[in-house]
């Protein structure tokens, strides 16, 4: 029997890591083979067919990224993903552009990669479709395979039928007046019958648009990942050029420089790393959200507390801006992860900060709301900044965007904070939108489910468990 598995070739000099994965990919539905070198990996690609190929880059003789090229030129159909030990910026770029799909870093997060193995694949097959309905739409093109249909009419049948035989068959005038002028010397030669053979291309037709759908799609595809790698490669070599601009310059002149230019030139490369940190954290929660690999546990909470956080950490930040919250008595619990939904509201008062004069201020306010006659709570984190232009409301929320009216700013980012909340708040079955402000400036608002339970009672619970646990000596479950 012929195996239905994905078969995936696995080549690493570890032969532990080798081990590793042949046990895992098999438990995940794969059928693994492994390769210690890139010379055995040939010899296995040349005896089988695999869908997959996991290099590593870094290896003794011929190392993975000087065989990726081979490998993508002589097998186009089958999907390279290159692993790395070390986070070499430039040698991942590389790999990208040399034809990789992906690349791994160890240490392995093993659930991770089988996600994005099985994505991987999934693109894979959708691509092989897509030759398979160009070979064929070729095929009926060279091979004129089109449907036929006979019909044939007594000459006293004919005048009557005639015009709906054009409105079916023939719409242009040239063809109606040929039939015509065709019909009338029949006539004149006292033929008693007509015999027209009609050529169907609606499958052709169908098969053309399936064809240009699938290739547009997959052109629109290929475009996306040449921008984000565009993107990505422009906003890590800035930070990465300024550490080593100022390194070097205090490499070269440590006994000219001044102890305060030292200083200065210190902090510079602090902020950059700090910046790149940023930016490969935002890079690998993006991916974690895209793939459903963040995990969100919702659950009935408080929103005082968590606002009250999350203020508390800006007001550490920026203890000379303004900035207020508003929670009504009555506004019960929602269903949230509360560190998640901390995360959330951290980006958005980080962008109040970043966005926003240092005169302006910023409110956190929420309400009540209905939606479909299901009870909601609104969260708005308002701000009386410059705001947003018009019609860029909703594009500010896609990966790498942000919006030109704010330049005037100097805020750095990348443009992933919004795109990573909004994911965030999807996951909790809510919704996240920007709106203009009353006057000037921004609001953005974010609808959760409510739990329908009020806080005061929510609180009492907790405090008489917490009570019952001290009494009976056991361990605090909510430490």
């Amino acid at each position: 029997m012929v195996s239905t598995k994905s078969r995936i070739l696995a080549v690493d000099d570890d032969q532990n890591i080798l081990h590793l994965l042949e046990r895992f990919l098999d438990r995940s539905g794969f059928e693994c083979l492994t390769a210690s070198n890139t010379a055995a990996a040939v010899d296995l690609l040349e005896g089988n067919e695999f869908d997959l190929l996991l290099l590593d880059i870094a290896m003794p003789k011929t190392s993975g990224i000087d065989f990726l090229p081979e490998v993508v030129t002589r097998y186009p159909d089958m999907a390279v993903i290159m692993v790395t030990a070390t986070a070499d910026t430039a040698t991942a770029i590389r790999a990208i552009r040399e034809g990789a799909v992906d690349l791994f870093t160890k240490p392995l997060d093993l659930e991770e990669m089988s996600s994005r193995i099985k994505r991987t694949l999934e693109r894979g097959a959708r691509r092989l479709k897509i030759r398979h309905y160009q070979k064929r739409l070729e095929q009926l093109i060279q091979e004129g395979a089109d449907d036929f249909q006979l019909r044939t009419w007594e000459l006293e049948d004919l005048n009557r039928d005639f015009r709906s035989l054009l409105r079916e068959g023939a719409s242009d005038q040239e063809a109606h007046d040929r039939l015509h002028a065709g019909l009338a010397e029949f006539s004149e030669n006292a033929l008693t019958g007509l015999v027209l053979t009609s050529r169907d291309l609606t499958r052709r037709k169908r098969a053309e648009k399936e064809v240009a759908a699938a290739l547009d799609k997959a052109e629109e595809a290929d475009r996306l990942k040449s921008e984000l790698l565009s993107t990505v490669s422009h906003e890590l070599h800035i930070p990465l050029t300024a550490i080593k601009g100022f390194a070097t310059t205090l490499l070269d002149n440590d006994d000219r420089l001044e102890q305060m230019e030292k200083r200065e030139f210190l902090q510079e490369i602090d902020g950059a790393a700090d910046r790149l940190t940023s930016l490969i954290d935002h890079l690998l929660q993006f991916s974690r959200l895209e793939a459903g690999m963040l995990p969100v546990d919702p659950v009935p909470a408080c929103l005082d507390e968590i606002i009250a956080g999350a203020l508390a950490h800006f007001r550490m930040r920026a203890p000379e801006r303004l900035a207020t919250m508003e929670v009504p008595d009555d506004l019960g619990l929602v269903i949230v992860d509360p560190r998640r939904l901390r995360e959330v509201l951290d980006n958005l008062l980080d962008n109040a900060l970043k966005y926003t004069p240092p005169e302006s201020s910023i409110w956190i306010e929420c309400s009540k709301a209905t939606q479909d006659l299901q009870p909601l709570v609104r969260i708005t984190v308002r701000d009386d900044g410059p705001g947003i232009p018009d019609g860029q409301l909703d594009s500010i929320f896609e990966p790498f965007n942000q919006s030109p009216g704010l330049a005037t700013c100097n805020a750095k980012g990348v443009g992933l904070g919004l795109a990573i909340c909004r994911h965030i708040i999807n996951a909790h079955h809510g919704s996240l939108t920007a709106e203009h402000a009353p006057g000037h400036g921004v609001s953005f608002v974010i609808s959760l489910p409510s739990a329908g339970i009020d806080c005061n009672e929510e609180t009492r619970r907790i405090k008489r468990e917490r009570s019952a646990f001290s009494k009976e000596g056991m361990a605090h479950p909510y430490r």
